[in-house]
């Protein structure tokens, strides 16, 4: 189990043999300052999705790990009520709320109340929470009848109450156990019920019947185990025993629920409801009881206010307490620092001047016993912490002085204080103290002992603020100097030290404001160490120095004005830490080593973990425990492995091997939609629908930790807008202008130490287009443009089709009237000339040209209806006719003629512009030919391609140029009638080469 591993393995103790005190907890508080409601909890609740419910005397909130939403009985929303008495969340995921005024469930889909009515003559009963039996059922009561309801489809199944209904003031509570029994409890009194008989049998607590007792049951609780915990007033828990309830040894006589949890190796905890101050640990192992306390100085610890509900997830491992103040959390991923405030002295009033001075200097664990700390204070003296006993007691009698700069205890148990001016030792054996003063060089300074070191000869070593270092031998009480090369004493010639310790070698290094020093393991000489490796640019300054500590690898370590350093023993500087490399602080005071090889850091600017195997940082906060952002110079490390840093007046400690990642990754939730001002309810499963004229759009959204949720980071892509990933701290994305069509958002989002979660919220958005983006309206509009074009082509086909009966009718009245008279004509000239042949020979030219005129007119007229019959469109009709005028027209002066046709465009259809001007071209072209090119052979060629035409039209005549020609009518009619069918018209001659006339125009 989660809790198991996470919860127990920080509560219960990795702390070799300290058991857990309530001293140790960390309470973060949530409050109606905070968003809450009300400050008055009742009960509470998180849900299959991972919301937070707390109930309270006025309003119902569900907590996202950042804001509270309040649902509150509108006559909308159907909630009952708004005292909210119970939570409880079904198999189906529906939860149910019991209020003061009825019972109503809440379905997360929707996100809307549905009541449940209830056969009581009360239509709006107070009604106790609802306890689940199984999947199916459930139990509730009312002021009038106990319920057994059957979840699915809500039919319920009545029992009597307790008591007469008229007297009766008090709803019954109802507790069915996993052993199938169902318990009862009204007035105090605790009572078993039998569903067969509807019966109830008394066990404990006053009632009317038993006023000899003051007990009176509080509420039952079932643990994982399956045994019954009873909380009372008076006689604090009980457990049941075969058939009864047995006290619990050592708790506190007033307790009002409990909840219990198991540490690895199943010892066992209980957080009881109760006592004093509202809140008690106990521990069964031992039988001890500790209350809580409230502490003024301490915003981590309990409100002193009385605990009505509590919960424990087993997911986090987070226990939350509801009181009478507000909801209290305990966060072992957040709060990892146990805190210790220093008690005031009794004298406190006359040392005001230390009172806001008064910073931690040292912490010394007792090596003689484990349990005690020495902790000096700068201005206040001499603190023993005895931590088993969680007890102070100042040990300042003997001192030279309050101001403790630092505390050393020896292996063989002297205790040496460096006070202001002096060193003092505590002989435990002779429970004397023994004072060290004047034994600096430079007068008229005020001295100080700001370091003490013991070495492995067990000689004890003095870093002094002005005159350098110094080492005592404890057997003959002599203090002598130690001068490093190049120290000087006198005023005006400051040598300080900053640091000391002592390698595997026995060498001792020595941090101080002229430079880092080593002496040998003999004691015989010292040399400056230089560190090397690094451009002098780079090189730390000797007076900005302020940290020194060799790692269990033989690494050094040291620090200047925003910088760390790693060098080997030999001083050749290994690598440097800088804000690039994720240093947040421009001084670092300690550096101490874990049991795990990373280094923790008390800087300026939070508490920083650097893990050497990665080479990255990680920081600590005032909301992760700590007392502030910026800490003493004191960071120590006990022999259980815990490390110690000291502030004004206070002190964290923790196991280091307990800081871990928060494994728990967020669960994504859209939580609001907003159009323009407008909220959009999101129904699970459903579509969110935008309308044509909302053009923007804001999307709300969380990550469901509770785990420091400030810090969550979220990812999220509009599919069908979006190319990437936007990732964001921010919890809204908004969209403006989109396109009408179906988009889903996703979210993805990750825990305050990176831990992504792998499931994904989506959210699909439908935009409605506009009726002009509709298919349906375009649909409408191709129709009705295809019906249009129907119309016009059905329109232009009639109009087509009247022309052609005109055209035939004209064709067919020139073919019958015209042609026929041109006949008459032509016959009646050529009988004519037979009749006056020889008698009036003058008359004969003129009768002769009447008949030669009337049969060019004649087959002019018969071309003009060949054109304009509508049987005649295509292509092949203007060759055929082409032929055919070509054959007759040669054959009769001895040419020989040749047509070349493509065979492409046998389907070829021509308008009547392009058939006339097309046949007339190629008639009056083989006109000259005959007439006057004197040629053999003519030579017509008509081809298509790429839906151009191409006419040629060659002899093998005499030819002409151009240039010195008389034109007349006839070449500049071929180019007209060209350029009205868009063609061009190209003619080549010259004298003896004949002539070449070449067409060439667009068809369709």
């Amino acid at each position: 189990m989660r809790l198991l591993s996470v919860l127990g393995l920080w509560l219960i103790t990795a702390l070799a043999g300290y058991a857990q005190q309530a001293s140790d907890f960390s309470f973060q508080h949530l409050t109606s300052e905070n968003g809450l409601s009300n400050d008055h909890i009742t009960c509470m609740l998180k849900d299959r999705r991972g919301f937070m419910w707390f109930g309270t005397a006025s309003g119902l909130n569900r907590f996202d790990g950042i804001s509270c939403k309040v649902f509150k009985k509108d006559g909308r929303n159907g909630l009952a009520g708004n005292k909210i008495l119970g939570l409880t969340e079904d198999a189906d995921g529906w939860i149910w709320v019991s209020t003061q005024s009825g019972l109503c469930r809440f379905h997360p889909g929707s996100e809307r109340f549905q009541s449940v009515a209830l056969p009581d003559k009360n239509h709006a009963p107070v009604v106790s929470q609802l306890m689940l039996q199984g999947r199916e059922y459930a139990w509730f009561s009312t002021l009038e009848h106990v319920y057994r309801i059957h979840l699915p489809t809500l039919r319920v199944r009545l029992f009597p109450c307790l008591g007469d209904p008229v007297s009766r003031h008090e709803v019954q509570r109802i507790f069915p156990d996993r052993a199938g029994r169902i318990w009862a409890m009204q007035y105090g009194a605790l009572y078993r019920l039998d569903p067969a008989t509807g019966t109830y049998t008394y066990h404990l607590g006053r009632d009317i019947t038993h006023l000899q007792t003051n007990v009176l049951a509080q509420s039952l609780y079932e643990d994982r185990k399956g045994k019954l915990w009873l909380s009372t007033w008076e006689a604090g828990l009980l457990t049941f025993e075969k058939d009864h309830f047995e006290p619990v040894p050592g708790t506190f006589p007033f307790a009002s629920c409990v909840l219990e949890y198991e540490a690895p190796g199943g010892d066992r905890l209980l957080l009881g409801g109760g006592g004093t101050n509202g809140l008690f640990l106990y521990l069964p192992g031992s039988g001890r009881t500790e209350q809580f306390v409230q502490r003024s100085r301490d915003d981590f610890s309990h409100n002193n206010s009385q605990v009505t509900c509590l919960y424990a997830d087993r997911q986090t491992g987070m226990i939350w307490v509801g009181t009478e103040q507000g909801i209290e959390k305990v966060d072992p991923m957040t709060i990892f620092f146990k805190r210790i405030l220093i008690p005031p002295k009794k004298e406190e009033a006359s040392l005001s001047f230390y009172g806001q001075f008064s910073i931690v200097t040292a912490i010394r664990q007792d090596r003689t016993d484990p349990a005690r700390f020495f902790i000096g204070l700068w201005g206040k003296g001499l603190l023993i912490w005895n931590r088993a006993k969680q007890s102070f007691s100042w040990f300042n009698e003997g001192l030279s002085d309050n101001e403790i700069i630092d505390v050393l205890q020896s292996r063989s148990g002297q205790l040496y204080v460096a006070a202001k001016g002096a060193l003092d030792e505590w002989d435990p054996a002779s429970q004397h103290w023994r004072h060290w003063k004047d034994f600096y060089h430079t007068p008229g300074i005020q001295h100080r002992i700001v370091a003490i070191l013991e070495d492995e000869a067990g000689m004890i070593w003095l870093g002094s603020s002005y005159d350098g270092l110094f080492v005592l031998d404890p057997k003959t009480g002599s203090i002598r100097a130690w001068t490093f090369p190049g120290q000087a004493y006198g005023i005006g010639k400051r040598f300080q030290v900053y640091r000391m310790t002592e390698d595997r070698y026995r060498r001792l290094w020595v941090l101080t404001s002229g430079g880092l020093f080593r002496l040998d393991a003999a004691r015989t000489y010292s040399r400056e160490i230089r560190l090397t490796g690094i451009s002098e640019a780079f090189m730390p300054s000797d007076l900005m120095q302020t940290a020194l500590k060799i790692d269990s690898e033989e690494n050094l370590w040291v620090s200047d004005a925003g910088r760390v350093l790693r060098a080997d023993l030999d001083g050749r500087v290994t690598r440097v830490y800088t804000a690039k490399e994720g240093l947040q602080s421009d001084y670092v005071h300690g550096i101490e080593e874990d049991r795990e090889g990373r280094l923790w850091m008390t800087t300026d600017n939070f508490l920083h973990r650097l893990d050497p195997a990665t080479q990255t940082f990680r920081y600590f906060r005032k909301d992760n425990g700590l007392f502030g952002n910026a800490s003493s110079n004191v960071i120590t490390r006990a022999s259980t492995g815990e490390l110690f840093v000291g502030f004004t007046e206070a002190i964290n400690y923790f196991l280091p091997e307990q800081v871990r990642p928060n494994p728990v990754a967020p669960v994504p939730v859209v939580t609001d939609v907003r159009i323009g001002n407008r909220h959009q309810d999101i129904v699970a499963g459903e579509a969110v629908t935008i309308r044509p004229e909302e053009n923007a759009f804001t999307l709300s959204f969380v990550g469901l930790n509770y785990s420091q949720p400030e810090k969550n980071t979220y990812a999220y892509r509009l599919d069908g807008f979006d190319t990437d990933w936007t990732t964001t701290s921010a919890r809204t994305a908004t969209y403006t202008n989109l396109e009408p069509g179906t988009y889903t958002f996703r979210l993805r989002t990750a825990n305050n130490d990176g831990r992504w979660n792998d499931q994904m919220a989506q959210l699909e958005i439908r935009i409605i287009p506009p009726y002009y983006k509709t298919t349906w309206f375009r649909t409408l509009g191709i129709l009705l443009l295809a019906g249009l074009a129907y119309g016009v082509y059905r329109y232009r086909e009639g109009q087509r089709r009247r022309l052609e009966a005109v055209r035939e009718r004209i064709a067919t009245d020139l073919h019958d009237d015209m042609g026929s008279t041109l006949s008459s004509i032509r016959i009646f000239s050529d009988v004519a000339q037979a009749q006056i042949n020889g008698k009036v020979p003058e008359a004969l030219p003129l009768l002769q040209r009447i008949s030669h005129s009337a049969t060019a007119l004649s087959e002019s007229m018969q071309d003009i209806i060949w054109t304009i019959q509508t049987r005649h469109n295509s292509l092949e009709d203007v060759v055929t006719r082409m032929r055919e005028f070509g054959l007759r027209m040669t054959e009769a002066r001895g040419i020989a003629f040749r047509m070349d046709v493509s065979e492409k465009f046998s389907e070829t259809r021509l308008n009547v512009e392009q058939r006339r001007n097309i046949y007339l071209i190629f008639k009056e072209s083989l006109n000259n030919a005959v007439k006057y090119s004197e040629c053999k052979e003519v030579t017509v060629s008509l081809s298509a391609s790429y839906r151009r035409l191409a006419l040629t039209i060659r002899d093998d005549g005499k030819g002409f140029d151009r240039s010195t020609i008389r034109t007349g009518n006839g070449l500049p009619n071929l180019e007209k009638r060209a350029k009205e069918i868009k063609g061009t018209l190209t003619v080549t001659s010259a004298p003896g080469e004949g002539t070449r006339i070449e067409l060439r125009m667009p068809f369709t």
